[in-house]
């Protein structure tokens, strides 16, 4: 099974590169907001040439002229205002990919309702990885390898108007290109690899400082894909998402069992894998806090008898599992307050389609609780 390991060379020497690049280094502090600023900063010191740069992307507006860029307004990270051209409003992804939902979300609420007398923004999703569309809903996606390309287009201009600036851009289409290429090694996970990068490979990440970038991204990847898997299965409702925590990624799925305004403390039953460990969880908001712990994992054992079972895991990873059912004492759970109650079984190399068929299963399964009950595994 492919596990990466073959690509540790080429990605050492990327990550030797990225450490040799001294923008990389001024990226670290916040990834994100690093290049949004760099962006703003080349329009406004540039509009001419950003003008040619994202006149792909935009609407033209002939007569429009260039003013200040505006950075976070109304929860977008970047708008554009560039001569000639609409205002050009950025969601800036650089290591995930967003929700459809997401971007929704901000063409609404942010994008029409900002209360423009001339016409509404043009809408760029710039990332380093697929969103899986080209446009969708009035968003055009932007790969940061098309966005080096136009820059390093205009690198000889800049040049020559601004020496200093000129070299500093050249710096960061070197600095983009390097990224394209250690997220088109290890960005999209293959389906039958495993979901975790081998530590051969996570070493070379370590030492560039990108390990918690590179794993997030890989995350946003797989939530994406089961994202769209619910959306394609009738009857399942659930929420579906990623974290970083403990320096480890996290992978969750949970099925609200009753709507938050019907029911505020109605409790949740999902999944999270983290690392090797898979874990079948309840979330309630009932008996919260560190004093009902007892209570609370009587509740969850009365209320959800046939939840906590790893049969389904063990069928779709084809090995035996290590069932940790007991945290030891009095505590029949893992649980975390005031209202996290679990176990869990470790699964090493889970692939990307087991953790698509395991995940999408239990969100199955959690959609068939009833009260007093849990479903047939």
């Amino acid at each position: 099974m492919n596990d990466y390991t073959f690509l540790s060379a080429e990605v050492g020497a990327l990550c030797d590169s990225l450490r040799a690049e001294p923008l990389f280094h001024a990226s670290l502090g916040s990834k994100e907001l690093f290049h949004s600023n760099f962006l703003a900063w080349f329009a406004d010191s540039f509009p001419q040439e950003a003008a040619a740069v994202f006149g792909a992307w935009g609407t033209a507006l002939p007569g429009a002229a260039a003013m200040p860029s505006e950075r976070e307004s109304t929860h977008l990270d970047l708008i554009l205002h560039l001569p000639g051209l609409a205002p050009l409003a950025i969601e800036n992804k650089v290591f995930s990919v967003p929700s459809e939902e997401q971007l929704l979300r901000y063409a609404q609420g942010a994008v029409s309702q900002r209360g423009l007398t001339g016409p509404m923004p043009s809408k760029v999703l710039l990332s380093l990885i697929s969103p899986g569309w080209e446009e969708h809903q009035g968003w055009r996606w932007v790969s940061y390898g098309q966005l080096a390309d136009a820059l390093e287009r205009r690198i000889s201009q800049v040049r020559t108007a601004d020496e200093f600036a000129g070299d500093v851009l050249d710096h960061y289409v070197r600095l983009i290109r390097l990224l394209v290429q250690l997220l088109d090694l290890l960005g999209t996970p293959t389906p039958e690899a495993p979901f975790l990068l081998p530590p051969a490979i996570t070493a070379h990440l370590d030492r560039a400082r990108v390990s918690a970038a590179v794993q997030k991204a890989r995350a946003s990847f797989v939530v994406r894909a089961l994202q769209i898997a619910v959306a394609g299965k009738g009857g399942i409702a659930a929420d579906v998402d990623h974290g970083f925590t403990r320096g480890t990624v996290l992978l969750e799925g949970f099925h609200r069992l009753a709507p938050k305004e019907i029911d505020p403390a109605a409790d949740s039953v999902g999944w999270q894998l983290q690392g090797s460990q898979f874990r079948l969880a309840v979330i309630t908001g009932r008996l919260g806090g560190r004093a009902n712990r007892e209570s609370r994992e009587v509740y969850v054992m009365e209320r959800y008898p046939r939840w906590f079972d790893f049969t389904l895991v063990e069928k779709v990873a084809g090995i035996g599992t290590t069932l940790k059912e007991v945290r030891g004492g009095r505590w029949r759970f893992h649980g975390y307050d005031p209202d996290f109650v679990y176990r869990y079984c470790v699964v090493p190399d889970l692939t990307m389609s087991q953790i698509l068929d395991v995940g999408l299963g239990y969100l199955r399964l959690a959609g068939q609780m009833v009260e007093g009950g849990g479903a047939e595994i």
